[in-house]
This record gives C-alpha cells, sequence and structure tokens, in this order.
C-alpha cells in the first residue's frame, strides 16, 4: 500500500511532466499573436552560458524608456507642449500604444523589450521552437535588423527632422548596436533563432 508522500510525489511528478511536455513540445501557432513580456523570454535567455541577453538589455536604455517619461524633463516637456504620454508610447514601449488592460499595462511599464524587435512571442516563445531559424520564423518570429532601429532613433536631429526632443546628436545604428549586442554564447546548433542578427 502506497503511503500519503507517495500519492503527492507522484501526483507532482505527473504534473511536471504534463507541463514540460505542454510547454517544450508545443510546435503548432496558437491564434493570433500577443506580446508576452520580457519575463517570458528570461526564462531562457537569462543564463550566462547562454549569453546572458536578459541582463544585457536589464542594463540598457532599452528596459528603462519608459521610466524615462516619468522623468521631471520629460513631463516638462509634455506639460509646455501640451503633448501626453501617449504621444511617446511608440518608441518608448514594447507594445506602442497606450495599455487597455493589466497585462498591456505590463508590457509598458518594461520599456522597450524583446519582443520589439522579435515580434509579439505568444506562438514561437517554446524551446523546440526557438531551436531553428526555420521555425522560429514560421511561427511569427522576426530576426529584427539594425535598420529597425531607425524606427524610433533618429539618423539626423537637424530642425527639419523627425525625432524626439531628447535626442541631441545624430543616431549611427552600427555603432549603437555594439552597446546592447547580445549574441548567445556555446551554441551547439549551427542554424538557430539565437544566431539570427547576419
Amino acid at each position: 500500500m502506497l503511503n500519503r508522500f507517495t500519492y503527492i510525489f507522484l501526483l507532482g511528478l505527473l504534473a511536471m511532466l504534463a507541463y514540460l511536455y505542454i510547454h517544450y513540445t508545443r510546435m503548432k501557432p496558437d491564434g493570433p499573436q500577443r506580446f508576452t513580456s520580457v519575463e517570458r523570454c528570461r526564462v531562457c535567455h537569462e543564463a550566462a552560458s547562454a549569453g546572458a541577453q536578459f541582463k544585457i538589455w536589464r542594463k540598457s536604455p532599452h528596459a528603462a524608456a519608459y521610466q524615462a517619461l516619468q522623468s521631471d524633463s520629460a513631463r516638462a516637456y509634455l506639460s509646455r507642449t501640451k503633448l501626453t504620454v501617449d504621444s511617446c508610447l511608440a518608441c518608448h514601449t514594447t507594445l506602442g500604444r497606450p495599455a487597455e488592460n493589466d497585462h498591456e499595462m505590463q508590457l509598458l511599464v518594461e520599456g522597450v523589450g524583446c519582443e520589439r524587435c522579435h515580434g509579439p512571442g505568444s506562438n514561437y516563445s517554446y524551446f523546440n521552437t526557438m531551436r531553428e531559424r526555420a521555425t522560429f520564423k514560421g511561427h511569427g518570429g522576426v530576426a529584427g535588423s539594425i535598420d529597425d532601429c531607425y524606427q524610433c532613433h533618429a539618423a539626423s536631429v537637424g530642425p527639419d527632422t523627425r525625432h524626439c526632443p531628447f535626442q541631441l546628436s545624430a543616431f549611427n545604428a552600427d555603432s549603437a548596436w555594439k552597446r546592447i549586442a547580445h549574441p548567445v554564447k556555446n551554441d551547439p546548433l549551427p542554424d538557430t533563432v539565437l544566431q539570427l542578427r547576419e
């Protein structure tokens, strides 16, 4: 006869195996793509052995992009120009628009996260999907391009160019990329999403 501890252990083991099976074998896209948040990416991309991409992002200005809108100088600018924070969300957040629920509010607070460049992760942020570039892209993942940087950062800041009033000098994506580059170390797979930037 099995004792109570054995039943609890077996039940826990079954639950863990069910979770792992669903988490690591899910390969089909699940409806429309949705943003998941940097916490979903953190699970696999935090380890130093994998390149510590999450840590690199966390220390970058992108992680604090939304908080920058709460600064005294940003508030003064918005007040002076009679604009609202909403007019800045396109570049200062992953979502790019005002939040419609609590989950989206969390996306705003995390600033410019992984999914801003790599696309909403609900359909690709699974281990088996991320292992291969073709599968990643087939599930809506985006490799990202250095040219994407210019969606928010202006190459020049002349009086006739549209740019953030706090960007005081021209932006060069090639040199800026070096400060936020997040390659994967010790990648055993030759054709993985982890080496997407070509």
